[in-house]
């Protein structure tokens, strides 16, 4: 005995339109991102240059080491966001790099005037801070 699930003019309308690659067409048939991919490049220093107005980038500015740390941080989150296993926690601060000297005390500090900045600048709102 066969039982369909759906006849078949609703499977037609369940189709998706895939590229060469297997990937969909339209993606709005595609859900809500929960892996928050959205925010992978948060926080990423842009090495496009500014040659029109003759000043260095920020990139430019960073030493080679710090460059360098940058890539290879960069290269691994992407390398492990391939798998679906991982996701990008919204709320979670990562901070990189400080010196050993920095106490919770200071580093506390360095987030509360960088979030005031953030507020007075426009870049962060209220219903940001409460998250």
């Amino acid at each position: 005995l066969i039982n369909l699930s759906v006849d078949k003019t609703t499977a037609s309308s369940l189709k998706v339109e895939r590229d060469a690659d297997g990937k969909p067409l339209s993606t709005t048939l595609t859900g809500k991102d929960r892996r928050n991919l959205y925010l992978k490049l948060e926080g990423h220093v842009s090495t496009a240059s500014n040659a029109a107005n003759g000043l260095p980038t920020p990139w430019e500015c960073l030493p080679r080491v710090d460059q360098e740390k940058r890539q290879t941080a960069s290269k691994d989150k992407l390398t492990k966001l391939k798998s679906p296993l991982f996701f990008i926690n919204p709320v979670r601060l990562s901070l990189r790099n400080l010196a050993r000297g920095v106490t919770e005390t200071q580093m506390k500090g360095l987030c509360v005037t960088a979030l005031e900045r953030g507020l007075e600048r426009g870049v962060v709102n209220v219903e940001d801070v409460k998250a």
